[in-house]
């Protein structure tokens, strides 16, 4: 285990054990990602349990770990492989709302199709697969200004969706599709264009749009959904709140 860093000086004992742990999460595959509770460490490792604590709280801020209650402690590998990420958990109706906006939602029909070649771009192992897909659209005092593509494996769903009324939430959408939870997001962001959405929003089909491209995982690391969301240049004004 490395104790020392340049210099020679000795890393903090919480930041040794925050080390082993990222060993552990980098080794993980999906399904068999539950890491050892803080007694087991704290014996394993000589050290006390809220020096565990310490180096988990910082992973969990980092999005590389959950902690569920009655569950245990999970490392996400699938986060571990990414070169950049931004801790960030959408709700666009409260964006909306909190922009001043009276916030509507629409939901199309559902419909069996095949994955999307952007859904297979994020998730290779897909294509081909058939996946039950829906869409909603967020207005804005009556104006559309969001578009979010859904896609469902097929084999995940145990429970078509009933009502064309969209929950609040998606997270309410999947656990009637499949019986699952989602634990955490990853998403991607990048700009096309998009004909469908221009004619949408009432703009000129050279539009670009700012999209993001999520997938979902449970508390497991198993891939449950993608989301594609574009965007309404003029009704959007995103911001990051960095700490330091």
């Amino acid at each position: 285990m490395k104790e020392y860093g340049p210099q020679g000086k000795k890393f903090p004992k919480y930041k040794v054990i925050k080390h082993y742990l990222l060993q552990r999460i980098k080794e993980m595959v999906p399904g068999d990602n539950r890491l050892e509770t803080e007694e087991v460490l704290s014996e394993k490792m000589g050290v006390s349990k809220a020096t565990v604590r310490q180096a988990m709280d910082e992973l969990i801020s980092e999005d590389l770990i959950t902690r569920q209650q009655g569950k245990g402690v999970f490392g996400h590998p699938r986060v571990g492989e990414l070169k950049m990420h931004l801790g960030l958990w959408a709700n666009f109706r409260d964006y909306l709302s909190r922009a001043g906006y009276r916030v509507s939602v629409t939901q199309s029909p559902f419909r069996v199709d095949i994955a999307s070649k952007h859904m297979v771009a994020r998730a290779p192992s897909l294509e081909g697969a058939h996946v039950y897909a829906f869409d909603w659209i967020y207005y804005a005092n009556d104006k559309p200004v969001i578009v979010c593509r859904i896609e469902v494996p097929m084999d995940l769903v145990i429970n078509p969706l009933q009502s064309e009324v969209p929950p609040l939430t998606l997270k309410e959408s999947l656990k009637t599709l499949s019986g699952k939870n989602f634990s955490y997001a990853i998403s991607w962001i990048r700009s096309s264009l998009d004909r469908e959405a221009a004619r949408l929003f009432a703009l000129d089909e050279m539009t670009a749009f700012l999209v993001w491209d999520e997938n979902f995982f449970d508390l497991y690391d198993n891939h449950l959904c993608y989301n594609e969301i574009l965007f309404h240049p003029d009704y959007l004004d995103f911001s990051i709140i960095c700490h330091f």
